[in-house]
């Protein structure tokens, strides 16, 4: 922007003391008000991309990622340990997660695994592990110890 604005000033006949200067002066305010406009959204996407770097993102925080902001989630790969570079956060995506990865959750093995991968495709995608433990009739045990290592997010 500031090459543009010389060679447009280098190449007028004017005076070049007062379209320098203010050209100089737009370009600067409109820089303070774009960055105050964009500076909320780009911290808090830098944080989290910053915990994810330093591979602090712990469960609680993966957690409450995938709850306010699912989308966030999915770009980030939480849950999704068979995708590469992507950060677990100590979960696992139960709705996009491959029957390997569900097969390391606890009480379910590779028959169980494949049968939440069938029924997610036949039934759809599932909304709580309440809902996962009652249309497979997994035993209140294996629901709870699920429940802190899960989670349901959208297409």
């Amino acid at each position: 922007m500031t090459v543009a604005t010389f060679a447009v000033i280098g190449s007028s006949d004017e005076d070049p003391a007062t379209p320098v200067g203010l050209v100089i002066l737009i370009v600067w305010i409109g820089s303070i008000v774009h960055a105050f406009v964009i500076r909320k959204e780009f911290v808090r996407r830098l944080d989290l991309r910053l915990l994810v770097e330093d591979s602090e993102l712990d469960r609680e925080i993966a957690l409450g990622i995938a709850r306010d902001d699912p989308a966030q989630a999915a770009q980030l790969g939480i849950g999704r340990p068979d995708l590469p570079g992507a950060t677990t956060g100590g979960v696992v995506d139960v709705n996009h997660a491959s029957v390997t990865v569900l097969a390391t959750l606890p009480g379910i093995g590779d028959r169980l695994a494949r049968q939440i991968v069938g029924t997610r495709q036949a039934m759809g995608l599932f909304s709580s592990v309440a809902e996962l433990g009652m249309v497979l009739d997994l035993p209140a045990s294996t629901v709870e110890r699920l429940r802190p290592l899960v989670i349901f997010l959208p297409d």
